[in-house]
């Protein structure tokens, strides 16, 4: 009942419709597997505290508008205290107004304002009190580390250019007895 015709399967699968659409196809993916490859998110790569995202003119509008800079001989920074201590918020000369671009956490508390929201983690999960293990199974191996603190930087990445148009980002963390005490985190100023 079932019967194969040679030549009409050949001319099907070879014809060169078929392998245009196959080459296509292939290279699309390719291009496509490349692309996203290069764009993706580093781990060690943290965008925000709580709601407060690095480089987000909105985000840091939200939080700061109503408030002068306050943190003494640094121009465009911000500085507040928190249940763990102080929280420095910092944009660089020259950026759109309200755009962070560095944000530290320090444990040692100062006579700030309070600072108005409740979650101080980042996105990536790291707060203060972690100790150095957690911070790099959550962030990856550091770029470098001393006896009290590890640090990372990522020059040049493909995602940072491409969101942030800024070539350096930076984390730095402290402890103290095996706890994260200050950890700051950003970009640098170019």
């Amino acid at each position: 009942a079932y019967e194969i015709n040679d030549r009409d399967w050949s001319s099907d699968v070879c014809s060169s419709d078929l392998l245009m659409t196959k080459f296509f196809s292939c290279l699309f993916f390719s291009f496509y597997a490349i692309v996203a490859a290069a764009s993706e998110e580093p781990k060690a790569f943290d965008k925000a505290l709580g709601d407060l995202l690095l480089g987000n003119t909105q985000s840091g509008q939200d939080h700061l508008k109503t408030l002068g800079t306050n943190c003494g001989d640094i121009m465009l920074a911000w500085c507040f205290s928190i249940k763990q201590g102080t929280l420095q918020l910092t944009q660089h000369p020259g950026d759109e107004a309200y755009a962070i671009n560095e944000i530290e956490v320090n444990s040692q508390t100062n006579n700030y304002p309070l600072y108005s929201q409740n979650n101080l983690v980042t996105n990536k999960g790291i707060e203060i009190g972690l100790n150095r293990k957690q911070v790099t199974d959550i962030l990856g191996e550091p770029d470098s580390t001393s006896q009290n603190s590890i640090h990372y930087r990522l020059e040049e990445d493909d995602f940072i250019l491409e969101n942030y148009n800024l070539p350096i980002y930076y984390g730095d963390y402290y402890f103290q007895d095996d706890k994260l005490v200050r950890f700051k985190f950003g970009f640098e100023n170019p």
